[in-house]
């Protein structure tokens, strides 16, 4: 989801505003658990504030030459850079390091440059939205009645059949490697009741965010951006200067040192670094109640995401973003409010792509990947979900 707006964009429409909370409720919405239903008529173009803050978290991407994703985001691995290129298998905990190995091989590109954005593989690293549950996940989250996971989180509904169609054996060794480092932790800290508990907490987490999870991409501009930029600003005058002179079409004493100067300057081009975005996952109380709509059927709202500016220069931080729905479709009383969940490529997001389901990922790896994932269900089956276990049991 990457529609992004100034929020003049909002300030121009308050007219048409509308409380998202005063004006929706959630109520059961038949085979997608529970919904967001609207109690009173809306009209296509009004705007449906979310005053609730959503839970936003931000990942900032590797900026070591070479390296790519959002891996070194992850605090609790022991090596933070070099991992989307050359992961090591000391990254993982020691019983989980045998099956590292058949998934090494594991890609869904042949090109070197592309990544498949799929989620779970050895060349495209974990998900964001995935990334971003474990960021949030914490004994203090688990274990506090309070928090946003015991107070609306935990009865999201979680989509496991689209989830079991993306998910990859990768991300799931990531995943149950988070959860036994931190019932390591539990352990030693002499919190033993909350040790049975904390690998269906985690798997909470990564289900609700993979299913309600938006991510937005703005850009992040290094040191070495800024000096790229600095030199575009100060060839932009050299380059006037002789075009300027060149419509004269005279080689005077005055264009032969302008020509100098724009050689000298385009001679002391820096290079230009690759484009640099920073993910930011969000999750909302209400936004993400919203289910996607029927097959066949069109959404009647898409989530728009505003910048607060300061200044004349927008600040990317979390606490910056304002969200909104746009009502693109009448919406009646009584009516569920749908959305898609990726709006670059809505028509295929429910689509499974065969090529990059876990199953045929495995048929046709070799033989060891196969006996892997069966020996880590033998060994690991009580530290995943029914669903999880299921997509595992398929490729046997």
């Amino acid at each position: 989801m990457q529609k992004y707006n100034s929020e003049n964009s909002l300030c121009y429409r308050m007219d048409k505003l509308m409380s998202l909370k005063k004006n929706t409720e959630q109520r059961p919405e038949e085979g997608k658990g529970v919904g967001l239903m609207s109690k009173v008529a809306i009209k296509a173009g009004f705007l449906l504030k979310d005053t609730e803050p959503a839970l936003v978290i931000r990942l900032d991407p590797c900026t070591e030459e070479g390296e790519t994703g959002y891996e070194h985001t992850m605090p609790w691995m022991k090596d933070r850079h070099g991992y989307s290129r050359s992961f090591q298998q000391t990254n993982l905990v020691k019983v989980l390091q045998q099956f590292l190995p058949c998934t090494l091989s594991q890609t869904h590109s042949e090109d070197t440059t592309h990544f498949c954005a799929n989620g779970g593989c050895t060349k495209c690293g974990l998900h964001p939205t995935s990334i971003a549950a474990l960021n949030m996940a914490s004994v203090e989250g688990l274990q506090d009645p309070s928090s946003p996971y015991h107070r609306w989180i935990k009865h999201h509904f979680i989509d496991v059949d689209t989830i079991g169609a993306h998910i990859q054996f990768f991300e799931i060794l990531l995943v149950t490697d988070f959860i036994l480092r931190g019932e390591t932790e539990l352990r030693r800290h002499g919190m033993l009741q909350w040790v049975d508990k904390f690998a269906h907490y985690v798997w909470t987490l990564v289900g609700v965010f993979r299913t309600s999870g938006f991510c937005l991409y703005a850009p992040l501009h290094t040191p070495r951006h800024l000096k790229y930029f600095k030199w575009e600003k100060e060839l932009e005058p050299a380059i006037a200067n002789f075009q300027r002179l060149m419509a004269r079409r005279e080689a005077t004493d005055e264009f032969k040192a302008v020509a100098a100067t724009l050689q000298t300057c385009l001679d002391s081009r820096p290079a230009q670094p690759a484009e640099i975005k920073v993910a930011f996952v969000s999750l909302h109380c209400r936004i993400g109640r919203i289910n996607a709509p029927d097959v066949g059927s069109a959404p009647n709202v898409e989530l728009e995401q505003s910048l607060t500016n300061r200044g004349s220069t927008a600040v990317y931080a979390a606490e910056n973003i304002v969200y909104f729905l746009h009502v693109i479709k009448d919406i009646k009383p009584g009516e569920f409010l749908s959305i898609h969940y990726n709006q670059t490529d809505s028509s295929t997001y429910f689509m499974e792509d065969e090529r990059l389901t876990l199953c045929n990922v495995v048929s046709n790896s070799d033989k060891s990947m196969r006996t892997g994932i069966s020996k880590f269900l033998r060994k690991f089956s009580n530290k995943l979900p029914g669903y999880i276990q299921k997509a595992l049991e398929e490729c046997r």
